[in-house]
Formats: C-alpha cells, sequence, structure tokens
C-alpha cells in the first residue's frame, strides 16, 4: 500500500510539473492578463484527463510502473525535438565549447550504457517503482542502493554543462530535468529493446535526480561566475 501511495505521489508531482512547463510555455506566448484564466483552464483538464487516463491504464496493467514508463517515453520525445530546435534557433549564444564537452559527455554515457553492451543480452524489465529501494531494504544488501547512487552520480556532469552551455536559457531546474529524463529514457529504452542490459524505471528516476543535484551545484558554486562573465 505504501509502495502505490509513492507510485500515485510520483505521478501527479510529474503531471503537476508537466502542467506548470506547459503553462509557463503558453503564458509566455500571451500578451497582457486576457485569456490567461481560460488557457490555465483548458490546460488543467487537458492533464487531469491524461492523469484518468493513465491511472487507468496503469489499473489494467497492475501497477503505475508500465504507465509511468511509456509516460516518460512520450515527454523525452517531445523533449528531444524541442532541444535541437532551441540550438538551431539560439546557435549564436552557446558557447562552442561547453556544447561540445557537453555532446562528449553524453557521448561516453551512451557507449558506457549501451554500445559497450551490444551482443550481451540481457532482456530483463524491471517497472515496479522504487523497486530497487525495496529490494535493498528487504536483502539488507547495499548493492541495490550503491547502484542506484552511482547511476545518479553518472548524471550530474549534465547538471553543470548543460546551463554553462548557456547561462539564460538552459540554466534552469525545468531544462536539466528534461534533458536528464530524455538520456536516460533513451538508455533504457535502448536496453529494453536491444536487450542488453536491465531495463529499470528506478534508473530514471536516479538519473534524472542526479541531473538535477548537478544543477544544484551549478547554482551554488558557478551561476554567479557565468551570469558575470556574460554580462
Amino acid at each position: 500500500m505504501a509502495r502505490e501511495g509513492m507510485e500515485a505521489v510520483l505521478m501527479a508531482v510529474f503531471l503537476l510539473g508537466g502542467y506548470a512547463a506547459a503553462l509557463s510555455a503558453v503564458f509566455g506566448r500571451m500578451r497582457g492578463q486576457r485569456g490567461k484564466g481560460a488557457a490555465a483552464a483548458v490546460l488543467f483538464a487537458v492533464f487531469f484527463v491524461c492523469g484518468i487516463m493513465l491511472f487507468l491504464v496503469s489499473q489494467a496493467m497492475g501497477g503505475m510502473g508500465a504507465a509511468l514508463f511509456f509516460l516518460f517515453m512520450a515527454v523525452s520525445a517531445v523533449a528531444f525535438g524541442a532541444f535541437f530546435i532551441f540550438l538551431a534557433s539560439h546557435f549564436r549564444e552557446i558557447r562552442k565549447g561547453m556544447l561540445f564537452l557537453f555532446f562528449v559527455y553524453v557521448l561516453s554515457v551512451l557507449y558506457m550504457t549501451v554500445f559497450s553492451r551490444l551482443g550481451i543480452h540481457n532482456e530483463s524489465v524491471k517497472l515496479e517503482i522504487f523497486g530497487t529501494v525495496a529490494e535493498a531494504i528487504r536483502t539488507g544488501s547495499p548493492e541495490p542502493a550503491r547502484h542506484l547512487l552511482l547511476n545518479g552520480a553518472m548524471f550530474v556532469p549534465m547538471g553543470l554543462l548543460l546551463p554553462m552551455a548557456e547561462p539564460k536559457r538552459l540554466a534552469g531546474a525545468g531544462c536539466v530535468l528534461a534533458a536528464g529524463l530524455v538520456l536516460s529514457t533513451s538508455i533504457e529504452s535502448a536496453q529494453m529493446i536491444w536487450e542488453i542490459g536491465q531495463c529499470d524505471i528506478d534508473d530514471i528516476i536516479s538519473n534524472t535526480l542526479g541531473a538535477l543535484t548537478g544543477f544544484i551545484i551549478y547554482g551554488l558554486f558557478f551561476r554567479r561566475y557565468y551570469e558575470t562573465i556574460d554580462d
């Protein structure tokens, strides 16, 4: 029951975050206050219906893990397209050196998690949210917790490099979370489709939190410097 409650909370947080991001994007294109109330109501209705549909799908599939994983995939596809549109639109303002380091980092992560495993057969899929944490508690072994911590640590550089590449537009928690979600979901999806590693929804959560940790470090120690040299 506790696990189901945590799954519901996670789904609610994800939907509310998506609603807030969509609302911010719509309001940013509107001039004045006229029509904002109606836009907010329409978006709320859309996300409310999506929440009901996800709940029904999760009930049919025996848990929210599978529904959340497919939601991650859908959001990642949209965010991936938006990121490349942004790069094309603001290429002049982006620091090319940091962008190069960012892509080197992404390719390194893809090599470690996908390309180096080609030829290794593993069709394990774990879509139970917080299942790794439950396993660590049940077995008393530190290995599952260590696995999650290492996964999170692997994504800390993303939270640092992305805002450094463009401090004015990419130095936001939403951008970093979306980037972490895109890369992590892509990795887990590739591992599932090609059967080269364990596809685990907990890995997506820990990776995304690792990216957020990197962004917090950026905000504490580097934000002022990069904003100053931009002025």
